[in-house]
């Protein structure tokens, strides 16, 4: 069979055509999928470049104070290990002991009296507002309560208390109670020779007890 050789241009020229078309949509099949190059990336891609995957998962419990489940990345380390840091406050504080619980502002109703902690102090007692004596004191705590000696009278108001009942070397002891509330006071006794006792409150450290007056 002959064929001319307008004929033979023309069948080169309808291949040349087909091809491009061809290439054109394949580029174009490539670039809508991603697949085609990209003008910033290396002509010939790296094999070996490795591959990062982070996932992301949920937990199965929902989180104490949330509404919904907590997403946890996965990529971030985890040390099982790792010590939480904890603190655990007392339920109870630990109560005050020896001279420590004795130490302080005591008062009462038409009294007071103030335990130092180098172990000296003072001591006010009146009878009304027109009566009453003010004392220097020794004191010392152990096992047993604390234990207040009189020492020099500072002041005198009226009559005192016109018993002697507050005079140098006069020694009272106190031991700590509670009353029907609960709240923590000293019981002086031996403020009298008749025995009479006479009860003190800290305030600054027990509050105040209705046993101490008003």
């Amino acid at each position: 069979m002959r064929i001319d050789q307008p004929d033979i241009r023309r069948h080169r020229t309808r291949l040349a055509r087909a091809c491009v078309l061809g290439s054109a949509a394949i580029a174009l099949a490539l670039t809508a999928t991603g697949c085609g190059p990209d003008e910033n990336s290396s002509a010939t891609p790296s094999p070996s470049a490795p591959v990062v995957v982070t996932s992301t998962v949920t937990e199965s419990e929902t989180a104490p104070g949330t509404t919904g489940p907590t997403e946890v990345d996965s990529a971030a380390p985890v040390n099982p290990g790792t010590p939480v840091n904890t603190v655990t406050a007392s339920a109870t504080p630990k109560a005050p002991s020896g001279a420590d619980a004795f130490t302080g502002a005591w008062v009462g109703h038409t009294r007071d009296m103030n335990l130092n902690a180098d172990g000296t102090g003072d001591m006010s007692v009146s009878i009304g507002a027109a009566d009453g004596e003010k004392w220097t004191l020794t004191w010392s705590a152990d096992s047993s309560g604390a234990t207040m000696t009189l020492g020099e009278q500072i002041s005198k108001h009226g009559e005192g208390l016109g018993d002697n009942s507050m005079h140098a070397g006069a020694v009272y002891h106190g031991v700590l109670v509670k009353d029907s509330q609960a709240v923590t006071y000293m019981q002086m006794a031996g403020f009298t020779a008749a025995g009479h006792s006479l009860p003190w409150c800290n305030q600054d450290q027990y509050g105040y007890s209705r046993e101490c007056g008003a």
